[in-house]
């Protein structure tokens, strides 16, 4: 058994390849501050996560947002619903490199897939446009983007954000 501690994403994204390449098992803990330190949590911090496990974390918040929010969304809720768009924009652009490019290009590393590059494969038009509806909806939600009065849209309900995570996992 080993036990590694590191703060490094890059050492991380080097071990994770060597680990993937050996077909050895891992399990990954993080530290965290939630309502104190050191709270040791399962998994990765949202910054190593892949696309998949933050899908799945994405839609855990907006079914905690659904639960919680009564029958009409209040300024918590659309702070919480607008959050959580963030994150999908983020991950539909780690998806693109991960899934749809099959991980040619990775962070923190200055080597290139090439041998990754040949298993790429090709995507409908309408898979892609489902895809961009998602990614818009998400640029229009989250508060980056500072858009004219007139063109405020209201901020997607709980609802529409876990469809939107569906549809990503589907597609992905």
């Amino acid at each position: 058994q080993v036990i590694v501690l590191t703060h490094d994403a890059v050492f991380l994204t080097e071990l994770n390849t060597a680990q993937r390449k050996s077909g050895v098992e891992a399990s990954y803990k993080s530290v965290r501050w939630d309502n104190a330190p050191g709270q040791i949590v399962d998994g990765l911090t949202w910054e190593t996560m892949n696309c998949k496990m933050r899908l799945e974390d994405i839609a855990d918040v907006a079914q905690e947002i659904q639960k919680t929010m009564g029958t009409y969304m209040n300024d918590d809720s659309a702070q919480a619903v607008t959050r959580a768009y963030g994150k999908l924009r983020g991950t539909i652009e780690r998806a693109v490199r991960e899934e749809f490019m099959n991980n040619t290009v990775q962070p923190f590393s200055d080597v290139v897939s090439v041998e990754s590059f040949g298993a790429v494969i090709g995507h409908t038009q309408a898979e892609w446009e489902t895809l961009i509806d998602i990614y818009d909806r998400s640029c229009e939600a989250i508060e980056a983007h500072d858009t004219p009065a007139a063109r405020q849209l209201p901020i997607p309900p709980p609802e529409q954000l876990l469809r939107d995570v569906e549809v990503a996992i589907d597609l992905i």
